[in-house]
């Protein structure tokens, strides 16, 4: 059942009403408000939906008032009492991060996520952002209390729908259905991830300059760290040029051309691109944008300006960037990205867009102002790149809700390489967002140094994500056998493809927080990973307990455990646990097979063990396996094993108790084993 709406509270820009809700369906009239409340419900999932209007007086003098724009009507929700909460809140104007808690007024403000357990229930809130203005949770003493804002003056409807709740003891399969119900009820103008298509090349590992050259990014500086990586044997899938490499205004941070600066680009980024791929053999090049044109728009009387000149407008904040029809922002982007597609570019990152709906509000009377831009900047993306996009600062709940079709967002803060222990918040943020992105988006928990103290536990970070894994390492500091855990021959990416979601012991509390484990779970094909993450705890060591009940969504009866990093195996059934130890500001990985009888693990030097092999088929005596990379081939039994073959010639195998071990020499070798 929706949890009871006791009150609502109409603010207008003159004056306050509050008056009781008694039913699920309510139309209330009173001097000049209109205000009338459905709840629709579709399976375990129920929605709230608002419609309100500011009608004439009574006595016939004058115009009716209009909302305020923010806060425009609030609602009290009753909740029962929790045993401990998450709360997904935007902290900044383009990044949301996790909160935590026990009691309602705990609840941070700009909660778009909230999800309360209690006695192994669990109850989901998800705010919603539509065309007409965008709700938001916040906790108060006697419950949780959400607001809807229309987001511009002069508004005297609101019509939306704002809020998704339900009840159940699986939150990821009832945050996935919210999602599906909002989609219908929005008029179904956007596409839920598994409707989308993922980028190829995100496929593959690539590299971004931001971390290693910033803004001092050049051709000769890409070069000499592509020569890098080929003496050091790594392939380069794809490289981001990221913000730097365009003609700008470096004081006002103004976009003045659609080239390159050529003092950093000498032959333009035609010249660049040519040699990257070419002479370097990098299949795929992006660059780097905002959604502006630069973070400040686009400068006035520039070449840039005098190029996009029909498609502009200035806006309140003065930016002059993409105008805010449909038609105008295709315009925008289509005259830059023809541009940038001749010239070689196979993708772009967009970034600075939770700037833009600052820069709409107060300056554009229409409503679903930003889903026109992105309507047509997503238009151009995919006539051009195919959709191939990082959606970059986005997180504000207008980004979110108003993308349509494209697959990639950023789920974090920047990764900072030189901030000291920064890197559990950068954690905690990839986590718990990915579970607000994910039914939308591949969540991009951005780029990392492979070679850095924390090097390891970033990448085990980006294996366990699903989403793009690319390196940031400056010239002579990649660690090439780390980067060789993770990828194979040709630069794809031996990792998960799934969304990540933490255990259930990890949902409503901050492990990292209170010296233990968090826990976090994702698939590659019918296998599933945990990958466990300690930050500050004891000093002889963390215990880390996996408990088969924890393990989120369907779950097999049973699995063999392998650790990566003690060799141990174990049997996790339903009603068990396993239990392990590991050091502070550690990770580690378990491999969780669901046959434990018959366990492929696959091929011990990746990360993912797993995720080098493909198992193409069992029956009672015989298991075929297609071996996708070099190494050590794992898999565990105790049942006898007569023979293994690798293409067709037997080979020998080590045995170790129940696990058996052997070495493939190259990639795509097929592999029988004969019980």
């Amino acid at each position: 059942m929706f949890p009871e709406i006791r009150e609502i509270r109409v603010s207008t820009l003159q004056k306050q009403e509050s008056f009781a809700v008694k039913t699920a369906d309510l139309s209330y009239c009173r001097n000049n408000i209109e205000i009338k409340l459905a709840v629709p419900a579709k399976g375990a999932v129920t929605a709230l939906q608002l419609s309100a209007c500011l009608t004439e007086r009574e006595d016939g003098l004058g115009y009716p008032d209009a909302f305020v724009p923010e806060a425009s009507l609030r609602l009290s929700v009753e909740a029962d009492a929790f045993d401990g909460f998450l709360a997904v809140y935007q902290h900044k104007a383009w990044w949301a991060r996790p909160a935590f808690g026990t009691r309602p007024e705990e609840i941070p403000e700009k909660t778009q996520l909230l999800i309360t357990q209690t006695d192994g229930n669990y109850t989901v809130f998800l705010a919603v952002c539509g065309r007409e203005g965008r709700a938001d949770l916040k906790g108060g003493e006697d419950g949780i209390i959400l607001t809807f804002s229309a987001g511009r003056p002069n508004r005297k409807t609101l019509r939306s729908t704002a809020l998704l709740c339900g009840t159940r003891s699986d939150p990821y399969s009832l945050l996935e259905e919210c999602f599906s119900f909002a989609k219908e009820l929005q008029g179904n103008d956007f596409l839920l991830l598994k409707e989308k298509r993922r980028p190829e090349l995100f496929n593959h590992y690539g590299w971004c300059t931001w971390d290693s050259l910033g803004r001092d990014v050049s051709e000769k500086a890409i070069i000499d760290k592509l020569s890098e990586l080929k003496e050091k044997g790594l392939p380069m899938p794809w490289v981001l040029i990221d913000d730097g490499w365009s003609e700008t205004n470096p004081e006002s941070l103004t976009l003045k051309g659609l080239d390159a600066d050529r003092e950093r680009f000498p032959g333009g980024l035609t010249e660049t691109i040519r040699l990257l791929k070419e002479d370097w053999k990098v299949p795929f090049v992006g660059v780097w944008q905002a959604m502006k044109g630069y973070w400040y728009g686009v400068e006035e009387g520039s070449e840039a300006a005098k190029a996009l000149a029909p498609f502009m407008m200035r806006y309140g904040d003065g930016a002059l960037t993409a105008g805010f029809t449909s038609d105008k922002a295709f315009g925008f982007w289509n005259a830059w990205h023809g541009k940038l597609a001749r010239q070689g570019v196979d993708f772009v990152k967009i970034d600075g867009q939770g700037s833009v709906p600052l820069m709409i509000n107060g300056s554009v009377p229409e409503d679903g102002a930003l889903r026109q831009l992105y309507e047509g900047m997503e238009a151009s993306v995919f006539l051009h790149f195919g959709g191939a996009l990082i959606n970059c600062m986005g997180m504000a709940p207008e980004n979110v809700w108003n993308r349509g079709c494209s697959a990639v967002s950023r789920s974090s803060d920047d990764y900072m390489p030189k901030a000291e222990g920064s890197i559990a918040e950068h954690l905690l943020q990839n986590c718990y967002d990915s579970l607000y992105q994910g039914p939308l988006y591949v969540c991009d928990w951005d780029m990392f140094w492979s070679e850095h103290p924390e090097a390891f536990y970033s990448a085990v970070m980006r294996i366990i994500s699903g989403g793009p894994v690319y390196i940031s390492d400056a010239c002579g500091h990649t660690d090439a056998a780390l980067i060789g855990r993770m990828i194979r021959a040709d630069g794809g990416i031996l990792g998960c493809c799934g969304t990540p979601k933490p255990f259930l012991d990890c949902l409503t509390n901050n492990p990292l927080a209170s010296g233990k484990a968090l826990k976090i779970c994702n698939t590659d094909g019918e296998n599933l990973y945990a990958a466990c993450f300690t930050w500050d705890g004891d000093t002889d060591g963390i215990k880390v307990t996996v408990r088969h009940e924890d393990i989120p969504g369907p779950k097999a009866v049973a699995y063999l455990v392998y650790n990566t990093e003690t060799g141990e195996t174990a049997r996790l059934a339903s009603g068990t646990d396993y239990t392990f130890t590991m050091e502070n500001r550690s990770a580690c990985v378990l491999e969780l097979v669901p046959d434990p009888d018959f366990a492929v693990i696959g091929m011990l030097e990746r990360l993912l063990p797993g995720a080098g092999v493909r198992v193409a088929g069992k029956s009672a005596g015989r298991a075929a396996v297609r071996i996708l990379c070099s190494g050590t081939f794992a898999f565990c039994t105790e049942k006898p094993v007569s023979s293994v073959r690798i293409d067709g010639k037997e080979i020998p195998v080590v045995r170790k108790g129940s696990l058996f071990t052997m070495t493939v020499e190259r990639e795509n070798a097929e592999a029988e084993i004969y019980l």
